[in-house]
């Protein structure tokens, strides 16, 4: 009846989420309770799908703008001062990902170096 029914149920989540944790997919898991009919009640693990992750931006002023880029992926964006700027970056970011798989990249992050170029008169 039901209460096998939640077993399979929570059965399965409670694995699912044990290999998103191990796989670093999720920061934490939180047991709930659940109740799939009335005297029926069980605990289930709520996954946090939200993690952490660190990028690169650079931000130049250009006009009244600043434009903050992100040197991993190809996303831009801009503001009225440097943190309105990082702040619409990292809203921008966020919307990418959400259908973007997330860049591997090295543990220590890009190098950021400055370049010096001979330009023809």
């Amino acid at each position: 009846g039901v209460a096998s029914c939640l077993s399979c149920v929570l059965g399965p989540l409670e694995m699912a989420s044990a290999r998103m944790v191990d796989r670093g997919l999720v920061d934490h898991v939180e047991e709930v309770a659940v109740s799939a009919s009335p005297g029926v009640a069980g605990t289930a693990r709520l996954i946090s799908m939200e993690r952490a992750a660190r990028l690169t931006a650079v931000v130049t002023h250009e006009g009244d703008w600043y434009v903050a880029r992100a040197l991993e992926v190809e996303v831009t964006s801009q503001g009225a001062s440097v943190e309105e700027s990082l702040a619409n970056l990292r809203e921008a970011l966020e919307l990418y990902f959400e259908d973007q798989p997330f860049p591997v990249t090295a543990a220590d992050g890009p190098i950021v170096a400055p370049l010096d170029i001979r330009l023809s008169a």
